[in-house]
């Protein structure tokens, strides 16, 4: 079972998504791409993109500057949004997911998103995550 955002567990997404034909058709003609940064993970501060580029999908980690959209979060919201513990959404309400960058597009294409969170279920079953506090300890004096 890969870790979370571990080299494994990203070899298991990019596979994931270049078996989902249904995916690949549904991007036909779609150009955005979606930057994830992880702050404070057990690998440090992990970034990764998915890109649909006219029904190709790929994957990239690390930085991406052109990204469509980008989402900023601690490794436990992450971790928590990865593990279908809780929703985007929610952590987005609680202010623990930050959004930037085009949020008309991607409002446009939630039905990418669906479709892409279906074609990872399985490796979300199968994926562990490491246990963290959902904040860190005070440093102050």
């Amino acid at each position: 079972m890969p870790a979370y955002l571990s080299d494994e567990w990203f070899d298991e997404v990019e596979a994931s998504l270049q078996a989902s034909e249904s995916l690949q058709v549904r991007c036909t003609g779609l150009h955005l791409s979606l930057h994830q940064t992880v702050a404070a993970s057990p690998l440090g501060d992990v970034e990764y993109s998915i890109t649909f580029s006219d029904g190709t999908i790929g994957l990239r980690v690390g930085p991406d500057a052109r990204a469509t959209v980008s989402f900023a979060t601690s490794y436990p919201t992450a971790a928590a949004i990865a593990a279908g513990t809780i929703t985007s959404q929610e952590a987005f309400q609680n202010g623990d997911l930050h959004v930037g960058g085009n949020i008309g597009e991607l409002m446009a294409r939630l039905d990418v998103l669906a479709e892409l969170d279906d074609v990872l279920g399985p490796l979300r079953r199968n994926t562990t995550f490491e246990s963290l506090p959902l904040s860190a300890p005070s440093t102050d004096a």
